[in-house]
């Protein structure tokens, strides 16, 4: 004979089951997040690491201090970030569960955070409010400007080693082809071509 609990029935819950985990649940500790108003918009956030959870959309929105990056400021005590804050260092999005990639914010904010393409960025304590802090003061105009002058040093870069291939071919081409259609030419022109040419 099979002994079988007096309070059970189909479909009831086991009271000595683990309990499960929430549907959204922080990605640093595991805890249940929940919902937070920030003005009109709403984030995720964990009342035990007090890490946060924003949506992709409402970036360009926290990083205006005239829109929900004064709510920011006002709403999020400072605090100084921590590099690694404890935990798993990849973390998993809150919705898709995929590993998350973990990426400097912004050249200059000193702050790095985790990022799923789809769904958000996980902002640990105290980041949101010194990212918001960050593009109150410029940084982000500041960080572009910064990433276009490396852009362009790079693309000077590739253009000034392709010339310089170019010019080594030429060099090989014209001082030792027998290619009677191509003029020879004496090693010492070629060095002088490449030393003070063009």
């Amino acid at each position: 004979m099979c002994f079988v609990h007096p309070g059970w029935y189909p479909g009831a819950v086991n009271p000595y089951r683990e309990a499960q985990a929430p549907d959204v649940a922080c990605p640093r500790c595991g805890d249940g997040l929940t919902t937070r108003l920030l003005g009109d918009a709403r984030i995720e956030e964990c009342s035990r690491c007090l890490g946060v959870f924003v949506p992709t959309a409402l970036m360009p929105r926290l990083l205006d201090r005239l829109d929900l990056g004064g709510e920011v400021l006002a709403t999020f005590p400072r605090g100084t970030p921590t590099p690694h804050p404890g935990g798993p260092m990849y973390v998993k999005c809150p919705h898709c569960k995929g590993v998350m990639n973990r990426r400097l914010f912004a050249t200059g904010a000193k702050v790095v955070v985790d990022v799923c393409r789809r769904h958000g960025i996980w902002f640990d304590d105290s980041e949101l409010r010194a990212v918001a802090e960050f593009a109150a003061s410029g940084g982000m105009e500041r960080a572009a400007k910064r990433e276009r002058d490396e852009k362009r040093r790079r693309d000077d870069e590739r253009v000034k080693q392709q010339m310089w291939r170019e010019r080594e071919q030429l060099f090989k081409r014209q001082t030792w082809s027998s290619d009677p259609m191509v003029p020879r030419r004496t090693l010492f022109d070629a060095l002088i071509d490449l030393l003070f040419g063009d």
